[in-house]
């Protein structure tokens, strides 16, 4: 009996024995199995979500700095353009302390005096062109000028009218409505000479036209001039 008892208690160590041996490797295989799964299924989910989210970026980053571009591309066009129309429209120029601004003509150039096929008329049978010139002493000091009509020396080349270029006795001036006056034959001789205080303006009305004393083609191309006497030119 006891020999039986011996056989049966050594056959339940045996048991436990295999027991103890076969569940640990069951409960460590199978949580290796479980942490395998885990590292596979996630790891890849977050890398896709990573890459699509730094795909949208990369979308809506490159439209921004396309809009950036655009909006500084046209901001700066129209600056440039805005500065451009100004300067054209104003025909301003400076001359030391003075600023010059003609009358705008048609083609923005109101200091040009273009006659060229014009029939010859006075002022007492024809409306004539105007060429208006506001002048503007910028500084404190009294400032002196004087206006010319000089050739068009640039126009007379692209033209190439030198040989039919008029006379400058056959042409008459007045200003501000005043005395109908015959050019002079000499360009140093200014058709207006003045002098204007720190801080202000004048404005002249000057009419060029050709003598109806002339028979022919007319042709001349000349330009108003307004230039600053200096202190060693200043005349008395």
């Amino acid at each position: 009996m006891k020999k039986k008892e011996k056989v049966i208690e050594e056959e339940n160590i045996n048991k436990e024995v295999k027991v103890e041996k076969t569940e640990p490797k069951k409960r460590k295989r199978k949580k290796k199995r479980l942490k395998q799964a885990d590292i596979k299924k996630y790891s890849m989910t977050e890398l896709d979500h990573v890459i699509s989210k730094i795909k949208a970026n990369e979308v809506k980053y490159t439209v921004i700095s396309v809009l950036i571009i655009l909006i500084s591309f046209f901001i700066i066009a129209y600056i440039i353009f805005s500065s451009v129309q100004e300067h054209v429209s104003h025909n301003v120029f400076k001359d030391g302390n003075l600023y010059i601004k003609f009358l705008e003509k048609e083609n923005g150039l109101g200091d040009i005096i273009d006659l060229v096929d014009v029939s010859t008329y006075s002022t007492g049978d024809m409306v004539l062109d105007t060429y208006e010139v506001t002048i503007t002493n910028d500084s404190s000091d009294v400032s002196k000028y004087q206006i010319f009509i000089e050739d068009d020396i640039d126009m007379i080349e692209i033209d190439n009218c030198k040989d039919i270029f008029l006379d400058r006795s056959y042409l008459r001036y007045n200003v501000n409505d005043g005395v109908d006056m015959t050019l002079s034959d000499d360009e140093d001789n200014s058709i207006i000479f003045g002098s204007l205080s720190g801080g202000k303006s004048i404005t002249y009305t000057i009419k060029v036209w050709v003598s109806d004393t002339y028979i022919g083609d007319t042709h001349y191309h000349g330009k108003l001039v307004v230039k600053q006497v200096k202190e060693k030119d200043q005349i008395d």
